[in-house]
């Protein structure tokens, strides 16, 4: 039989997720020795090999095997650098401070060239599916210098529409409202850090002293369990990830260590890439309802064009409350679309089991041969061959390569990024104006 599985000449962070993420077989490569080209389908080489291990791999590609040279993709995935961004929204180009390497189009790049290699040898490419069905839609609330009432409307919104929120509570901003965290936890709202400070600090201490007092607040307001965590403006250093490791923070959603992507782990959190324009963003164009609705049609038509979750944000005061009718309209177009509307808590243990179910995948005379011991529904195998596709559940199987079930495989190119910035609009401007002559 022929592996299908990936070789890996050196595990790395990197590697390592983008392989998790797209849920491939794969395993190290050991080129001190011989390797066979039934022992894996591609092998990819991610740092300068040895002379032997030059040697080994060249009567590896000289006997059918597939070689793919990549050494800057680690530093790419692992990148912590920060730039200002512009996301297409409605025809405008609107600002944001994210990752500056947009890892999951590294990722799609490095799935893409995995695909032709693959095709070259005529193997499938045979990976975990991203969800349970076809694609989520999950919502979160950054509760900052929020009021109680508007925290109450915007709580009856996200019933009325029948979304399943998770609200971020900052715990400084909120310090002498604490019914605004008593109101939520009476109506049984999934409920995280927003850290104490709005700030995401250089050094670990300070970052853990923030999410722990959050936290501590949190609780003594009465909130049972606090999972997750949202990063005041999106941003991300290390000094955060060792800070939400120390703190037991089972998930966290961000735009500066990703956006737009698939989640993946980092020190047992799991990092949740959400869309970085929210409805805030927009009143500072001077969008209009409609407008704003526009772009959260185009949003979720994208994340399910990129195949990636589609994890949407707002703000309650002075932005959601105002806009009741966005908040339905977000829920009825998921729908329509055929998202699961979910929590961020619900999809991240669901990624977690995905990320234990181990499988091994083979081609023998014209058949996928899988082995794996799952045998939970909730988990599929997505198979791309001779430019055609199909789900399969994943479980252990074999199946023949061609069949009536299979469909046409496309990759829809999804551009959300855009060059220059659409300015802020004249009545922001004017409202910011009258504030500063007023003192406010």
């Amino acid at each position: 039989m022929q592996s299908l599985a990936i070789g890996l000449v050196e595990q790395s962070p990197g590697w390592e997720q983008l392989l998790s993420q797209e849920g491939l077989y794969w395993k190290k490569c050991d080129l001190s020795k011989p390797v066979s080209v039934k022992q894996f389908a591609v092998i990819v080489v991610n740092r300068k090999l040895s002379e032997k291990e030059q040697d080994n791999l060249d009567v590896f590609g000289s006997t059918g095997g597939e070689v793919l040279h990549s050494v800057e993709t680690e530093k790419k995935i692992v990148s912590e650098k920060i730039g200002r961004k512009g996301f297409r929204a409605a025809g405008k180009c609107l600002p944001e401070q994210v990752s500056k390497v947009d890892k999951g189009t590294v990722r799609k790049e490095v799935a893409k060239e995995l695909r032709r290699l693959l095709a070259k040898r005529r193997l499938p490419y045979v990976q975990k599916w991203f969800f349970p069905k076809k694609n989520v839609l999950s919502f979160h609330l950054d509760v900052d210098n929020d009021d109680v009432d508007a925290v109450q409307r915007v709580l009856e919104s996200t019933k009325e529409a029948r979304l399943k929120p998770t609200w971020f509570v900052n715990g400084k901003a909120c310090k002498e409202k604490p019914v605004i965290v008593s109101l939520l936890e009476h109506h049984n709202q999934i409920i995280g850090s927003h850290g104490w400070e709005h700030s995401v600090h250089k050094l670990t201490a300070q970052n853990s002293a923030s999410i722990r007092k959050s936290i501590d607040f949190l609780k003594k307001n009465g909130v049972k369990s606090v999972k997750g965590y949202s990063s005041p403006d999106g941003h991300w250093n290390t000094g955060l990830e060792k800070a939400m490791e120390s703190n037991k923070i089972d998930y966290a959603v961000c735009f500066a260590k990703s956006f737009l992507d698939l989640p993946f782990e980092i020190n047992k959190t799991m990092i949740l890439g959400s869309y970085p324009i929210c409805v805030g963003i927009m009143k500072t164009r001077d969008f209009s309802e409609r407008k704003m609705k526009q772009f959260f049609k185009e949003a979720i038509d994208n994340c399910l064009d990129a195949e990636i979750p589609c994890l949407l944000y707002g703000h309650p005061s002075k932005r959601m409350e105002r806009y009741p009718k966005i908040i339905n309209f977000i829920a009825d177009y998921g729908r329509k679309k055929g998202l699961d509307i979910v929590s961020l808590e619900e999809y991240t243990a669901w990624w977690r089991k995905r990320s234990g179910k181990n499988f091994q995948a083979f081609v023998d005379k014209g058949n996928l041969v899988v082995k794996t011991g799952n045998n939970d529904s909730d988990f599929k195998l997505r198979v791309v061959s001779d430019g055609k596709q199909r789900l399969m559940p994943l479980k252990s199987a074999r199946v023949r390569l061609k069949g009536s079930s299979w469909k046409k495989f496309s990759e829809k190119k999804t551009k959300f990024t855009c060059k220059g910035f659409t300015r802020p609009g004249v009545r922001h401007i004017g409202k910011r104006l009258a504030g500063r002559i007023l003192g406010k």
